[in-house]
């Protein structure tokens, strides 16, 4: 039976890895049909010349022919912002980091704020609704959250990396970042050479050993995953967490429960299946999405550079801005792109402007 309020309902999926996937083939089972992919990277040999995105989609849309899936081949940030206003749900199937992270405070940018005349703040008073789900072995979580904050790597300091490795990930930092320099000077290493990537595997074997580091042993595909930055993940894992995510793309685009409130973390490791919930508030002080400074001023008594100055000199998030500044006869406008400050130049006792 044709909907045509839930056919018109647009759905993003960012990425088309393990987890990626699995978002498309669950959201087209549950019955979303308007939806669209993106990532940058190719996929199977036997599918060379394609994108990982109209792979998956063109196999989704032949199990599920009901479903029309638009594939898009390419960055993230060179899509426009009106491409992401289209979309109703935006949900993340990410291992990159700097994707994530970007995609977060673009839904940021391109959020609704309105004036709120007590603070004399701008707060985001509507945004596409974000659901992140992530995989790690078999580790998972989803946040139904508006923003972010995304596992990673860690970044360790080289003495520890040197001295005092406490995990296989440190072990494989170690010969990537030192040990390959010194052992071998001026080669490139290429984490697409199987032959570095043993020899990398080889060398931070015998160091995990030699510190009796405890985990995983370090094989082929364990150097490859921390050498590349990739999150590893299991295929249950990215199941399991895939229908969680799509639950609360379900929930939210129908109504008929409540929303996750607002992180579920998941582990079904060799140490039995643990899960729980923990809500999350938002932070004021966040320069992503916290509430946006707005200063009016005199133009004819204060150039934009003073007023820079003054709101610099006292608030205490100074540090996290960035300005871009512009001029004219009439009106002088200054943006934070992270929407942390903005501050409208519009005349002696003029509303502050949002544009």
């Amino acid at each position: 039976v044709s909907n045509p309020l839930w056919d018109s309902l647009r759905v993003l999926v960012v990425g088309a890895g393990g987890l990626g996937c699995e978002l498309l083939h669950t959201l087209a089972l549950t019955g979303f049909t308007n939806l669209e992919i993106i990532d940058m990277e190719l996929f199977r040999v036997c599918d060379i010349g394609k994108s990982k995105a109209q792979v998956a989609a063109d196999v989704v849309m032949k199990r599920c022919p009901q479903v029309n899936i638009k594939a898009h081949f390419g960055k993230i940030e060179d899509q426009s912002d009106e491409f992401y206003r289209s979309f109703h749900i935006i949900l993340l199937g990410l291992d990159s980091i700097y994707a994530r992270r970007w995609i977060n405070a673009k839904v940021a940018e391109i959020a609704v704020r309105e004036l709120d005349a007590d603070t004399n703040q701008f707060r985001i008073t509507d945004a596409i609704p974000l659901i992140d789900g992530g995989t790690e072995g078999f580790r998972g979580s989803v946040k139904v959250s508006k923003w972010d904050v995304p596992l990673a790597w860690s970044v360790v300091p080289m003495c520890t990396l040197e001295n005092i490795p406490r995990s296989p990930e440190h072990c494989v930092l170690f010969v990537k970042e030192k040990l390959w320099e010194d052992l071998r000077p001026g080669e490139t290493l290429d984490a697409d050479n199987e032959e570095h990537i043993l020899w990398v595997a080889k060398h931070s074997l015998e160091r995990q050993r030699a510190f009796e580091i405890s985990g995983q042993a370090i094989d082929y595909v364990f150097t490859l995953g921390v050498v590349k930055s990739v999150i590893p993940a299991v295929g249950f894992t990215n199941a399991a967490i895939a229908a969680s995510t799509v639950l609360e793309c379900f929930k939210m685009a129908t109504g008929v429960g409540h929303s996750l409130m607002s992180y579920s973390f998941y582990n079904g490791g060799d140490q039995g299946i643990t899960s729980y919930v923990q809500p999350l508030l938002p932070n004021d002080d966040c320069p992503v999405c916290g509430p946006a400074l707005s200063v009016a001023f005199a133009w004819d008594s204060l150039a934009p550079h003073e007023v820079l100055s003054r709101v610099l000199a006292t608030h205490p998030m100074n540090e996290l801005w960035k300005f871009s500044a512009a001029e004219s006869t009439e009106k002088s406008s200054m943006l934070n792109k992270n929407a942390a400050l903005m501050v409208y130049c519009d005349g002696i006792n003029q509303r502050p402007e949002y544009l």
